[in-house]
């Protein structure tokens, strides 16, 4: 067994093996993780047969690890703990001190066995565009975002996620498979959300906003309105339910949940959590 830096190329090792990928919605993603950060992206080589993969994000205090896969003739032979390792490794190496993950369920008893601890669940939810239910419009300003709110959106996206994510929203920017809009209130940033269309849906990674009462459904109703303009499929939010209220907005702007949802893990010191105001993960949410 030989463990390789993972490569678009690779990818479609899984593509074929994983029914539960959606092969559009999964290689945008992939390309932004490989590109923002090759060096801690792996691959597990059998006779350079590939047969495992794993993902990690660098940031400035925290380092995210995603996208763990084993094939299926290969599991329960300690290589998903193998994988796991290399990357969690990696993370230390940049001198980052937390590892964060969100955990399928099934997947948790291997994660504490290298440490993790349990912190939150995140709740899945869904909201399709008849189901609608987007309040006033008073002083929201919606459109889509460009080259020149890149920064501004960092700012804004760094209250609430408490990194600098600068790099990963440039390589996010520049692909075609995402859209993305921002809402300003007197010209002042107040929520932005970026979405990929997967087969039967489309997914919200991330959803930010200001989360002040007589912003937060304003502002976030105006950017699912002008999501459901670009296309009629169902949203697919994953909201960080750091505090039973969190979903609140979105159950306010009529989302339900979804009988799924993951559980985020922690190894190492304890960080700051992401604040209210961000309803939705994904990538960039962890990279």
């Amino acid at each position: 067994m030989e463990i390789k830096n993972l490569t678009r190329e690779m990818l479609e090792f899984r593509l074929g093996n994983d029914p539960e990928i959606d092969t559009e919605w999964f290689v945008a993603h992939l390309d932004d993780v490989i590109r923002n950060d090759p060096d801690g992206c792996f691959a597990l080589c059998d006779d350079n047969r590939v047969i495992g993969m794993i993902t990690s994000t660098v940031y400035q205090e925290i380092g995210w690890l995603g996208w763990l896969f084993v094939l299926e003739q290969h599991r329960l032979s300690g290589l998903g703990e193998q994988l796991m390792r290399q990357g969690i490794d990696y993370i230390r190496s940049r001198g980052v001190k937390t590892t964060l993950l969100e955990a399928d369920l099934k997947a948790t008893s291997l994660y504490e066995r290298l440490g993790f601890e349990r912190q939150f669940k995140t709740q899945h939810f869904i909201l399709s565009r008849g189901e609608l239910k987007a309040g006033r419009r008073v002083l929201a300003e919606i459109r889509p975002v460009t080259d020149g709110d890149l920064e501004q959106v960092v700012l804004f996206d760094r209250e609430y996620f408490h990194q600098d994510r600068l790099n990963m929203f440039r390589t996010v920017f520049a692909n075609p498979g995402f859209r993305g809009w921002v809402g300003r209130v007197e010209g002042k940033t107040s929520g932005y959300m970026f979405v990929t269309e997967a087969t039967e849906n489309q997914q919200v990674s991330p959803l930010v906003i200001d989360p002040s009462p007589e912003l937060a459904e304003e502002v976030a109703g105006g950017l699912i309105r002008e999501a459901f303009k670009a296309c009629p499929k169902p949203l697919y939010f994953r909201c960080p339910m750091v505090a039973d209220d969190r979903a609140d907005t979105l159950r306010e702007l009529g989302a339900t949940e979804v009988n799924y949802y993951t559980m985020r893990m922690f190894l190492g010191e304890s960080y700051k959590t992401e604040r209210k105001g961000v309803l939705s993960l994904g990538c960039p949410g962890k990279g």
